[in-house]
């Protein structure tokens, strides 16, 4: 019986058991449905299309319905004096001499009944009486077959919910894609927008720097000297902000190849850090250099490895207060993939909570800027874009008032179509 969760199947096999094993004239078996409704009939061979057998056991289970919900069996024969004459009426109509009814009952919920019938042979025999030991046997299927039914109610809700769970899921997956189209269409019409924005305004920014240029070569008086001054900063810095905006499309787009190179990092520091000492200078900023000696040459692309290591520094000298230290460390790691490792510090912290968003476009930590320096919020995502290009890593780790960026970039990458080597 608990072998499967098929309810019918349990029962109509129960049907039959009973019927051979107790030798009675008539099995059938009513399942009840939460509300008190006969939901299900299950009839041995002998009483199929016997519909006045199946009204008649109906009628009697409802009869006796309170004493079968409390769990009683119950035996009923035409010999009995006191019998119901209805009862005794369905008894001659049905030519049976006796009916014997137990309850299915689990967890104290009446599920259904098992009535076995017994029909009359010849008008001087007597009703078969029904022993302790079949009646025992009798509730013992009875228990039985209610765990079944319990057990495959259980199993049918689980199903019910897992459908329903599985319907949701589809819902909400197709929901979720919907949304992530939606967001990837206005993402591309934001990259549009930005990309054609920054070429339109690479020609006025072209002229306005032409303009200025050619103010200076005329005498001016020391305030026009100072505005034309300030125009020519600002100009360069919105230059700045079109170049990096054009050169994070081209990089999330995947169309910025890359030239690969055998390169000595230890002959490109001197070449690559000499803009900073003016600004170091200025600031009284103390700069700290380590290169190992033993590094061996790495194979990469120039512009893309001076880029990360030109933003790393401007971003450290940037956030660095007067007479602070930047330092940048690079060694070779040589297990478990040979490395190179390049560490920019300074002295400045970025709270915890704001680490992961460092890196995001246009993202400016709140008032980490106490010198009002400025920027975009593209310089820590170009890097990474670029380190990624290049096959490498970038962490930030940020404690006791120092943060450091730390980028891994591998000796020999295997580059895959689209970088183009050099030689």
């Amino acid at each position: 019986m608990r072998g499967t969760m098929v309810t019918a199947e349990v029962l109509q096999i129960t049907v039959g058991l009973l019927l051979e094993a107790l030798e009675a004239s008539h099995c059938i078996i009513v399942q009840i449905s939460a509300d008190g409704e006969l939901v299900n009939h299950y009839v041995s061979h002998t009483a199929v299309g016997r519909h006045d057998l199946i009204q008649g056991n109906e009628r009697f289970l409802h009869l006796c319905e309170g004493s079968l919900a409390q769990g009683n069996q119950v035996a009923l024969t035409e010999d009995d004096g006191g019998i119901d004459l209805e009862i005794l009426a369905i008894c001659q109509q049905c030519q049976i001499s006796s009916i014997f009814i137990t309850p299915l009952i689990y967890l104290q919920n009446y599920m259904g009944s098992i009535s076995l019938f017994q029909k009359t042979i010849a008008p001087d025999e007597s009703s078969r009486e029904w022993n302790v030991d079949e009646r025992g046997l009798i509730k013992t299927i009875a228990d039985q077959c209610a765990i079944a039914i319990h057990q495959a109610q259980l199993y049918q809700k689980v199903q019910d919910l897992n459908t329903d769970l599985e319907r949701q899921v589809q819902e909400r997956t197709a929901q979720l894609q919907q949304k992530m189209q939606e967001l990837e269409r206005l993402n591309n019409l934001k990259d549009d927008f930005l990309s054609t924005v920054s070429h339109e305004l690479r020609t006025p920014m072209s002229n306005i720097k032409m303009a200025i240029h050619m103010l200076n070569q005329f005498p001016l008086e020391m305030r026009q000297k100072r505005y034309v001054d300030i125009l020519g900063a600002e100009c360069e810095r919105e230059t700045e902000l079109i170049n990096d905006l054009l050169d994070l499309q081209r990089l999330e787009a995947g169309v910025n190849p890359v030239g690969v190179e055998d390169l000595r990092v230890q002959d490109l520091l001197p070449r690559s850090l000499d803009p900073f000492q003016s600004r170091l200078k200025e600031r009284e900023q103390q700069f700290v250099v380590e290169c190992d000696p033993e590094l061996p040459p790495i194979k990469s692309d120039r512009a893309c490895f001076e880029r990360i290591l030109a933003e790393l520094l401007n971003n450290a000298c940037k956030y660095t207060a007067q007479g602070g230290e930047v330092s940048l460390r690079i060694v070779f790691v040589p297990t478990p993939q040979e490395m190179m490792r390049l560490m920019v510090s300074n002295q400045a912290e970025i709270p915890e909570h704001e680490l992961p968003r460092i890196f995001d476009k246009f993202y400016r930590v709140p008032n980490a800027d106490p010198w009002k320096q400025g920027g975009t919020g593209l310089g820590l995502a170009l890097v990474k874009r670029l380190v990624e290009q290049l096959q490498g890593n970038i962490q930030a780790h940020s404690a006791q008032g120092k943060t450091t960026f730390t980028v891994e970039l591998p000796i020999c990458p295997t580059f895959s179509t689209g970088f183009q080597p050099i030689g």
